[in-house]
């Protein structure tokens, strides 16, 4: 599976591939895998303009996987951490065969749950069901994502902040302040923050 491609030992080898390539086969296995779980009555996939509609010769659940399956992938030949995005919720109304846009298109408030999965030097699941946010790490030798990072929680005082900057033109004087604030070492830490962007939501 794709776990097995771009997680256990971390390394990813593209040779000379387009970055694309490697998008279209997560989305492909992804696809291929999920349809098949017996959970779902349709995908909704950034890589695809259409909603995917289970095919009938699978089971069909209640719940919508909404996705992105490999964001960061253009950092990829600079060797950084890449990962598949989801978001899962419950259909309204059951008794429809057909899946319809606004049953995908739901309240960030009314999902099932959400989270990542991390390709880097170890892979890693985060996810929530709204009860804590919870970090899993994949054990190869047993196949099985083990608990390693329970209740996750942003700290009350923080050291980093990650923005791109580049947009600072169009940003409006409310975020530039911000931003200011976070440089200034006579803010009430001391010191700057440490500037930590690598443009890819899994890896920030």
């Amino acid at each position: 599976g794709l776990v097995d491609v771009l997680g256990g030992t971390g390394q990813i080898n593209i040779q000379g591939e387009r970055v694309q390539k490697l998008d279209e086969y997560a989305n492909k296995i992804l696809i291929h895998r999920m349809e098949r779980c017996g959970m779902l009555c349709c995908i909704a996939s950034e890589e695809n303009a259409d909603l995917i509609e289970i095919p009938q010769q699978f089971p069909i659940g209640e719940y919508i996987l909404v996705l992105d399956p490999l964001d960061g992938s253009s950092n990829i030949d600079v060797n950084v951490s890449i990962g598949t995005i989801f978001s899962i919720y419950r259909r309204r109304e059951s008794d429809r065969t057909m899946v319809t846009l606004s049953d995908v298109l739901q309240k960030g408030t009314e999902q099932v749950a959400a989270g990542y999965f991390l390709y880097g030097s170890s892979t890693m699941m985060v996810y929530t069901t709204g009860r804590g946010v919870h970090g899993f790490t994949l054990d190869p030798t047993v196949g099985e994502f083990l608990l390693c990072h329970p209740d996750i929680k942003i700290p009350a005082q923080g050291k980093v902040y990650s923005v791109n900057e580049a947009y600072w033109s169009y940003w409006d004087e409310p975020t530039r302040k911000a931003v200011s604030y976070f440089k200034d070492p006579g803010n009430p830490s001391g010191r700057p923050y440490s500037l930590r962007y690598i443009g890819s939501l899994v890896a920030d």
